[in-house]
């Protein structure tokens, strides 16, 4: 398990009376994939679904921060095409990125840009420079997407988590939420291999475009829509290895603790 201390301050923030625990850590209902690459590619799941690194991608420990990390330079991992990644009416995408470079790079994605073998992505910089973007499609064909309204600084490690729970598409960074994206339409299913750092071309090959330079690490994946509150102490789990059971703070307050942390958060590896 990786270990963290944290240091943060907090002026002043409300808890809720509710005797409510919140969830947070990796291994709960609906996880369909997990990797933080401390074993290489081994998905910690009950899917097991193994995947690899292709052309330069490394798994490194030069980070002080989430222990063996992957590395990408232009490289990509790939795991096998599964049916549980077929998300249709709810699905959660939870990772975390440091990103090296302004390019318009993919984090994740199950997308083949020349066939209809479309489903999800999240990239950096399309369109609006240090942005994270959702994109999805319902029919394989035509999509949508939304977008983050805050940049992501070069060399800082970010959580990047997308929720849909079937009405509303949502991106949150660092455990907090912006605003929703009303969305109704399933997302479409395909055979597509799920691919980090990298976007498929046809089915089972890989667009040489479009790569992401930097660090991803604690990848999950569930087939369920994780709550604001999940996504935020998911976030907390990373940090201290811990599970928290706290009760489940107002929604103000989540905004004042994720941005008590952002701009305190001192993290140093214990191994």
């Amino acid at each position: 398990m990786k270990k963290c201390i944290f240091l943060f301050v907090v002026m002043a923030f409300a808890v809720s009376t509710s005797d409510t625990n919140i969830y947070a850590g990796p291994y709960t209902e609906g996880l369909v994939g997990y990797w933080n690459f401390e074993n290489g590619g081994t998905d910690l799941s009950t899917n097991n679904n193994t995947g690899s690194l292709n052309e330069s991608a490394q798994y490194t420990t030069d980070q002080d921060f989430l222990g063996q990390s992957l590395y990408l330079s232009g490289g990509y991992f790939s795991a096998p095409f599964h049916e549980d990644y077929n998300f249709t009416d709810s699905y959660s995408l939870v990772l975390w990125v440091k990103e090296e470079s302004t390019s318009l790079g993919t984090l994740i994605s199950r997308w083949a840009h020349a066939s209809s073998e479309r489903s999800y992505e999240l990239q950096t910089n399309w369109v609006t420079l240090n942005s994270v973007t959702n994109i999805f499609s319902y029919d394989g064909s035509a999509f949508d997407y939304n977008r983050t309204d805050a940049t992501v600084a070069l060399n800082e490690w970010y959580q990047v988590a997308v929720t849909y729970d079937g009405t509303q598409m949502k991106i949150f960074l660092n455990g907090i939420p912006f605003a929703p994206y009303s969305y109704s339409n399933d997302i479409n299913t395909s055979s597509a291999q799920l691919l980090l750092g990298a976007v498929g071309y046809y089915e089972n090959t890989v667009d040489t475009r479009y790569r992401f330079y930097g660090y991803i690490d604690e990848v999950e994946m569930f087939n369920i829509a994780l709550t604001d509150e999940q996504v935020m102490n998911d976030y907390f789990y990373v940090l201290t290895g811990e599970l928290p059971t706290q009760t489940i703070p107002e929604p103000i307050s989540i905004i004042l603790l994720g941005i008590a942390i952002s701009s305190r958060l001192i993290v140093k590896r214990l191994g």
